[in-house]
């Protein structure tokens, strides 16, 4: 059969889908899906006669029959119940820890209906989430007080950020982990405004290096647990009751990160001991964090614990209440919004080499006409210019970074007609303003006020692309597909 023969012979949509097989289907299938479901089989057979690769048509009930399969598959959730034959028992990739038969029940008793998430019953006004877990994780810990975030990464952020900002943090230089989502400690310092001191060398670090180390600058002493590594041989590291004695003696708190946190002895069970959050709390850390997620299961969520006197501290830092442990798992980002009013501008046409060029990434600008810059997806902030205010940075839950540049040379205002709206480590979500400007002291500097999005890190995203060249409303028009 030729080739332009069997083109001609292709069904069309709507003969396919009055056949008896479509017909059933339909009963329990959206018509939108089922129709794309046989335009894609057809496209496919199309595509398999321009390529050679079929020399027939199939009958009716085949092509139906593969439209059933295309149609099902469509249907299933991307998030679904798998076995795991892997060996490893708590699987990153495969949800960590499960949740038992009557934590599951709980979560469905309550996510069906509306709850008393932040509601004092007793008082009869507005309550706090924390008030949920607090007593409990005190309870199993022996903490004095608890509270929880988005993540381990998060808990370390919040507690740095209350207790290390504008001062220095010492930590040993084998401490200094990555853990998955590409967190580093000496990052989250920075970000936290905390200037960190490492001591050490990458396999020994010694008491009198933590002591020497003391100035009057120093706010903290940090220990990290390297949960997901080990170091090995011709090795030291100073225990945390070390550390303890050492802080007390200097009048300043000392921080543990215990990273996946245990809460009961693994020796128990044959497994190698890793120290449990109630050791710590035991010998007399101030504040201690942990992952909630890999073995108490659930979403995913960052603890932390310690004395009371230090929750105050870190329970006012507006991260914590920006960033609440993830009711239900996070999506994918699949598209952004316009961060700005006004027409949106191919990357190549910003008239600054530097963009253009997308030496700093790929990307696309925005001639505004409003003035209060938005964030075009979920995400942290990552980065505020200081001092200039003229441009931030946003990570998404794909791992996604973007910058947003208000205006071309405006770092040279030196801030004035900038207010920065957020901070470094604030969860946004999209459409939250970030910066509001003044387009008229831009334009007095003698600078355009084109702001430019780049994308300086794609994450998990496999691809971008930027829809430009036409008018765009701030938090409604979509300007990229990911």
């Amino acid at each position: 059969m030729e080739q332009q023969d069997m083109l001609r012979a292709i069904p069309k949509v709507d003969e396919l889908l009055g056949m008896e097989p479509l017909q059933a289907l339909a009963e329990q299938t959206p018509a939108p899906a089922l129709r794309e479901a046989v335009r894609e089989e057809l496209e496919a057979l199309r595509r398999r006669i321009l390529a050679g690769d079929t020399d027939h048509i199939p009958n009716r009930e085949d092509l139906c029959a593969a439209v059933c399969r295309r149609a099902r598959e469509a249907s299933l959730p991307s998030l679904r119940g798998v076995v795991n034959g892997t060996g490893v028992t708590l699987h990153t990739n495969l949800g960590r820890a499960c949740l038992s038969r009557r934590a599951v029940e709980a979560v469905v008793a309550v996510a069906g209906g509306y709850s008393t998430l932040e509601y004092d019953v007793d008082a009869g006004r507005r309550g706090s989430r924390h008030s949920h877990v607090e007593a409990l994780l005190c309870a199993v810990t022996g903490a004095e007080g608890a509270m929880v975030v988005n993540n381990n990464a998060a808990a370390v952020l919040l507690i740095l950020s209350a207790l290390g900002k504008g001062g220095e943090v010492i930590t040993s230089r084998g401490e200094l982990v990555e853990i998955g989502g590409k967190f580093r400690i000496p990052d989250v310092m920075e970000q936290s405004g905390a200037v960190l001191v490492e001591v050490g060398t990458t396999n020994k670090t010694h008491y009198d290096d933590y002591k020497n180390a003391i100035t009057e600058e120093t706010k903290a002493l940090l220990k990290v647990h390297t949960s997901n590594y080990r170091i090995v041989g011709f090795t030291e590291s100073v225990e945390i009751d070390e550390l303890i004695t050492l802080a007390k003696e200097h009048d300043l708190p000392i921080i543990e990160d215990l990273g996946s946190g245990v809460l009961v002895d693994l020796a128990k069970y044959g497994l190698t001991h890793e120290p449990m959050v109630q050791e710590s709390i035991a010998k007399g850390a101030d504040v201690v964090c942990f992952s909630g997620d890999k073995l108490l299961g659930g979403p995913q969520a960052g603890i932390i614990v310690g004395k009371k006197k230090y929750k105050g501290d870190t329970a006012e830092e507006e991260t914590a209440a920006e960033a609440p442990a993830a009711e239900l798992p996070a999506g994918e980002v699949h598209e952004l919004k316009a961060f700005l009013t006004g027409k949106a501008v191919p990357i190549e046409e910003v008239p600054d080499a530097v963009f253009s060029s997308k030496t700093l990434g790929d990307g696309m600008a925005i001639d505004p006409v409003s003035d209060v810059l938005t964030a075009p997806a979920d995400g942290t902030v990552t980065i505020v210019m200081e001092g200039s205010n003229h441009a931030c940075g946003l990570r998404f839950a794909n791992g996604m970074e973007i910058l947003l540049h208000i205006g071309l040379d405006t770092v040279a205002m030196n801030g004035d007609g900038f207010e920065p709206l957020v901070k470094v480590g604030d969860v946004v979500k999209a459409g939250d303003p970030l910066i509001r400007f003044s387009q008229e002291k831009i334009k007095a500097a003698g600078h355009p006020a084109m702001t430019i999005m780049v994308v300086t890190e794609m994450g998990e995203a496999k691809d971008i692309t930027f829809l430009t060249g036409s008018h765009v409303d701030a938090n409604a028009s979509v300007i990229a597909k990911l």
